[in-house]
């Protein structure tokens, strides 16, 4: 029997690929009092595709940028890969940049391009893609006040930005772990925890033509939404995380973790209405969801939506409070199915399932249908086979249809995936009649 499941978990995300690091020197012959130097590196956010990331100075001789923006652009030998500006004026003069979506190829040639109208600066770069930071995993004090996280290994400095419908509402940068909260007022908010392998600040306070830079350029980037309040409810976070359904087609259905939880880790207090769009979903038709009061994280898939490469946002709706989080989807491995379940029906409407272990999996759906009404009768996530379903569960002389889909994500604990597969084979290997 033909099911239609609808999507059921969040999204967030920014792409990217594989990446490069490399020195940037010289520039090309110029009437301009300036000079240009750049570095690569890879950026990275967890959805398995690593970005590029760059960092420039052009400054005159006096250590300072351009008082007016300039045009930037990187190339490699076919043409422009991304454009970008260069806006950093006054003494100390920096810019950096990240694109999640610039795939590069160790050993090949790439160049970074300034020009302010009055002349133009090449600086020539060449692609690697080894290095790399790991992503910071931000953790929300409970009462929202901070988020903290661990050094990442490589890290010289780090960002925390924070936005509410789009507009920063705090950028604190600093050479340790370490973000404070408490001067924004009660709301919701996207923030952003962000990884440099260099300290900006340190480059920034060195006023020289052509300051030291270090080898390569790496950003890595964490999210989450926060719900900051007045004390009288507790404050929430928002954490999200995509990837792919394969369900036996040619095209990759979108699969979503998500969980909304209170900042000390419990599960939410509240029912939410949650919305998505990204690639292929625009904000007038968003694929939407309930996210139930009590339950501490969700995974649902979509035959219909393909998990289309690129960022998405989710935003999860309860009363008068908003919050948002964005994931990336990347090219997520594929899980195996299971192929082999089979139902042992108890008694007093009892029934067990059991099939073998997928490589891989960490947790797996299990799906009871009843087979003449076409509605799913009961549902159970466990780490690993059997799933036992209690007296009283079925009803006798009913045929009931089993499905069991396998995940490599985690559904129990807190530990928040970065991206997710799951499978699930389109027909059911087993029925049973109570």
């Amino acid at each position: 029997m033909a099911r239609a499941r609808a999507l059921a978990a969040a999204f967030w995300s920014l792409m990217a690929l594989a990446s490069l690091a490399g020195c940037g020197s010289g520039a090309s012959p110029s009437s301009t009092p300036y000079a240009l130097q750049a570095r690569l590196g890879t950026y990275d956010d967890g959805s398995g595709r690593v970005g590029l990331a760059a960092l420039a100075t052009l400054r005159d001789g006096a250590g300072a940028g351009p008082a007016t923006p300039w045009s930037a652009w990187l190339t490699d030998p076919a043409g422009t890969l991304a454009s970008a500006e260069y806006a950093g004026s006054g003494p100390g003069s920096y810019a950096s940049w990240w694109w999640p979506g610039i795939a590069v190829q160790d050993g090949a040639a790439y160049a970074l391009h300034v020009d302010g109208g009055s002349g133009a600066l090449q600086a020539s770069l060449t692609g690697s893609t080894a290095g790399g930071l790991a992503l910071p995993a931000p953790v929300l004090a409970a009462d929202a006040s901070r988020i903290d996280w661990a050094p990442v290994p490589g890290a010289a400095a780090y960002a925390c930005r924070v936005y509410t419908a789009g507009a920063l509402q705090l950028d604190a940068a600093s050479a340790t772990p370490g973000c404070d909260l408490s001067t924004l007022p009660p709301g919701g908010y996207q923030a952003s925890v962000l990884a440099f392998s260099a300290n900006v600040a340190a480059i920034a306070a060195n006023t020289s033509q052509r300051p030291a830079l270090p080898d390569r350029f790496d950003v890595s980037e964490a999210r989450l939404g926060v719900v900051r309040t007045d004390g009288t409810t507790a404050p929430q976070q928002l954490l999200a995380a995509g990837g792919a359904f394969d369900f036996g087609q040619t095209q990759r259905g979108l699969a979503v973790w998500v969980s909304l939880r209170k900042a000390d880790g419990s599960a939410t207090d509240r029912a939410w209405t949650v919305s998505i769009v990204g690639p292929g979903i625009p904000s007038a038709s968003p694929v939407t969801f309930q996210y139930p009061a009590s339950m501490p994280r969700q995974m649902n898939w979509s035959y219909d939506v393909p998990a289309t490469p690129g960022t998405y946002t989710m935003t999860a709706t309860s009363g008068t409070t908003a919050v948002s989080t964005t994931f990336a989807v990347g090219s997520p491995a594929s899980i195996a199915f299971v192929v082999d379940p089979s139902a042992t029906p108890g008694t007093a409407g009892s029934a067990q399932m059991t099939w073998s272990t997928v490589a891989g999996a960490r947790a797996y759906l299990v799906e009871v249908w009843d087979h003449a009404a076409g509605v799913r009768a009961q549902s159970m996530w466990v780490p690993a086979p059997p799933a036992k379903f209690p007296d009283g569960t079925f009803t006798s002389g009913r045929t009931y249809d089993v499905y069991v889909a396998a995940t490599d994500a985690g559904m129990s604990g807190a530990t928040t995936p970065t991206q997710v597969a799951v499978s699930e084979y389109p027909s059911p290997f087993t029925s049973f009649v109570e």
